[in-house]
């Protein structure tokens, strides 16, 4: 818990219930309540190697002490948190060979701002992530994004079809470009077919900000909330674009007959619109949906950059993979396999994942 206290209020937050924008939010509105003029918000993010001796002393130069401390001696990792009036902090620190160190946060305070950023360029040798992942979630304070972990993954060609990967390539170098053939990719499949295993792989391989939206909040993107939240995560010093990550959006690829015309509304204006053209914007959408009645607006010429459909091995495909991860174990597999039920008959049979393809923390995908 920490208390903030701002114009002679006391503030009680919880920094699990709450969001930063949530707390810069509740900054705002009390200065708006006293006739005071609502400040800019600074968003910043910086991450890479250095000194943590050093950035704990800069950082206290510039906010004091923080109000919220926590380590995990097992693996050498500490957090630490700073908050006044303005600034909202997080600062994580990985102990390891090199290093590792992030700060990002938020501050209504130009000097603070600056402060941080001059801190960032002296003592830390900086690489911002390429592979960030984002959700897009909902509070009191409305909607906000929520870091939710980094991934490296790589295509493994062997658990797809030629056809897939051929379609895997044109993405990848299609969202590479500055100027996309479309700005809306779908993988169908039904569950297990690695639909989720090929989104981390375009991740770790497109530069750009990624943010997930599930099922649930995708009318979200229709309305007004959306475009702060948007606008917050744009840097006008390195933009990269934005790739929504719309998971089980059915409702939002169907026919406007079967409803979720709010769903359509705003995959619509964000991949294809004038804001989407503007603010560089991707759609990366999923279904389970073997049969889906595609809205003619979703497909139309310079919309749909690839669909992929993913579908279970066939008997011979499916026995090959097994036998490739298994050596020295013949099987034959008798029917129409799904990727994840083939993963699953290989470890059961002595099979484990090299430690690079093991998820790496926090990994959400």
């Amino acid at each position: 818990m920490g208390v903030l206290k701002k114009l002679g209020d006391v503030i009680t937050l919880s920094q699990e219930a709450y969001t930063l924008d949530d707390i810069l939010t509740t900054f705002n509105t009390l200065e708006a309540a006293r006739g005071k003029s609502k400040s800019p918000m600074y968003r910043f993010e910086y991450e890479g190697t250095g000194e943590s001796k050093v950035i704990c002393e800069e950082l206290f130069k510039i906010l004091g002490d923080p109000i919220l401390l926590q380590e995990d001696p097992g693996d050498k990792t500490y957090w630490r948190e700073y908050v006044n009036g303005s600034s909202y902090v997080r600062l994580y620190l990985s102990e390891d060979k090199e290093c590792h160190i992030q700060i990002r946060g938020a501050t209504t305070d130009a000097d603070i701002y600056n402060q941080i950023k001059k801190l960032s360029i002296q003592f830390i040798e900086t690489k911002k992530p390429t592979n960030a992942v984002f959700a897009l979630m909902s509070g009191p304070g409305g909607l906000s994004l929520r870091s939710i972990g980094r991934i490296e993954h790589d295509l493994v060609s062997d658990n797809y079809t030629k056809d897939a990967v051929k379609g895997y390539e044109h993405i990848v170098n299609c969202l590479s470009s500055s100027d996309p053939c479309g700005r809306l990719i779908l993988l169908q499949g039904p569950p297990g077919t690695g639909k989720s295993y090929m989104i981390r792989s375009l991740v770790s391989n497109i530069n750009s900000i990624f943010i997930v939206v599930g099922a649930h909040m995708i009318a979200e993107l229709s309305g007004p909330s959306i475009l702060p939240v948007i606008l917050g995560c744009v840097d006008s010093d390195d933009k990269k674009p934005i790739t929504f990550i719309l998971e089980d959006s059915d409702i939002a690829l169907s026919h406007r007959k079967h409803g979720g015309v709010a769903e359509l509304s705003g995959l619509l204006n964000l991949g294809d619109g004038l804001l989407g053209e503007l603010l560089d914007i991707r759609i990366l959408a999923t279904t389970n949906a073997e049969l889906l009645d595609l809205d003619p607006a979703i497909v139309r010429p310079g919309r749909m950059c690839q669909h992929i459909k993913l579908n279970p091995f066939n008997v011979k495909e499916a026995t090959e993979l097994y036998s490739s991860m298994v050596k020295g174990k013949t099987v034959t597999v008798r029917k129409e396999t799904t990727l994840a039920e083939i993963y699953r008959m290989a470890r059961a049979d002595g099979w484990s994942p090299d430690k690079k393809d093991k998820p790496s923390d926090g990994q959400y995908l």
